[in-house]
């Protein structure tokens, strides 16, 4: 994916610190890690997550799941982050450049034992500044099928705005095929930050 000037789009910094959490890029030696906390993770994920509903990745498939983030954060096309808590990697979170110009899509997950903490919330924030920071970014969105409330409340407590609720095509074994978009833009999302500054 390359701009008008032929170069890739700008991603958000490596590391990126939050009140809570610490996002950072995942790299090939985490490739073990993930695989382990997504297996541990798998009844939690597989209504949600069309990747989790396959049979557990061997280790030479899941290297190349990180192999790919890796690829796709050196094009510009997403750029994906370990969640880590307390030096503990507790899930997973990415801004993906697949909504059209001016825009990334915001997509996360947390393991099960660490819900209820804010950890969310607080890594969808601290990505949404980073990505909000980049030139050719002005709006960012999360897409939440109707069933998943719990995901839904992530953009729900940060005020994003709930642009439509539209019908999609069941990709997961948990939806109910109306697909929810959240949205904030740079204007928005300054109003918020000032407030709860």
């Amino acid at each position: 994916m390359t701009g008008a000037d032929g170069r890739c789009p700008a991603v958000p910094p490596e590391v990126l610190e939050g009140e809570q959490v610490t996002l950072r890029v995942w790299a090939v030696d985490d490739s073990e890690a993930l695989g382990d906390l997504v297996l541990d993770n798998l009844d939690r994920l597989r209504p949600w997550m069309p990747w989790a509903a396959a049979e557990p990745l061997t280790a030479t498939e899941r290297l190349g799941v990180v192999e790919s983030t890796v690829a796709d954060r050196a094009s510009g096309v997403a750029s994906t982050y370990g969640i880590w808590w307390t030096g503990r990697l507790v899930g997973s979170c990415g801004a993906h450049r697949r909504i059209g110009l001016g825009g990334l899509e915001i997509g996360y997950w947390l393991a099960a034992d660490v819900t209820g903490r804010g950890l969310a919330t607080d890594a969808v924030a601290t990505l949404t500044t980073a990505a909000l920071a980049l030139d050719d970014v002005d709006h960012v969105e999360v897409h939440v099928d109707r069933a998943n409330g719990a995901s839904a409340e992530v953009p729900r407590r940060l005020g994003f705005e709930l642009v439509s609720a539209l019908p999609h095509e069941l990709t997961a074994p948990g939806e109910v095929g109306i697909e929810c978009i959240w949205r904030t833009d740079a204007a928005r999302w300054r109003r918020r930050s000032a407030i709860d500054g």
